[in-house]
């Protein structure tokens, strides 16, 4: 079939802003017991992007032990510490984002009994967490920790779906 030129230029602008955000959820087989509702986690991340002003990203959320991510904490930070959550963001400037977030539902479970907070929602403050630091928010000092507790707390609040199945 003919389509003129321009309305095939106008079709591929539309085609260009189709806003995708594409989630991948890998859990490690040595994490047992633990499922993820793909469906509200995805809508608790487009939600906190959206805000952020971001329509496009592939984001991959990997569940592993914390031996995992204390091995990827050592590699590529030079730092030997126990930790729940770490986030690489594998783009360049001025692309899609896109980034790897590490979770330990192990360090999470032990950190919702600390804090009497839910695992579902521990779980939830840590895919938070490590998206923002993909969006480019640091936590080195205090100010800086207190801004994103800030926003992880009040996406807690605005998202009460259950991401843990």
């Amino acid at each position: 079939r003919n389509i003129p030129f321009k309305d095939r230029v106008s079709r591929s602008k539309r085609i260009k802003k189709i806003i995708m955000i594409k989630i991948k959820i890998f859990i490690e087989p040595q994490v047992k017991n633990f499922e993820i509702n793909k469906d509200s986690l995805q809508k608790l991340i487009e939600s906190l992007l959206h805000h952020h002003n971001f329509k496009n990203a592939i984001l991959s959320f990997i569940f592993s032990p914390y031996e995992i991510l204390n091995k990827l904490k050592i590699k590529f930070f030079k730092i030997d510490s126990i930790t729940d959550v770490i986030a690489f963001n594998l783009n360049e400037k001025n692309e899609l984002l896109e980034g790897e977030i590490y979770i330990s539902p192990y360090i999470a479970k032990k950190n919702s009994k600390e804090f009497n907070n839910s695992f579902d929602d521990e779980i939830k403050r840590l895919i938070i967490h490590g998206t923002l630091h993909l969006i480019g928010y640091l936590d080195d000092n205090k100010v800086e920790k207190s801004k994103m507790n800030s926003i992880e707390n009040k996406f807690l609040k605005l998202n009460n779906l259950k991401v843990v199945s």
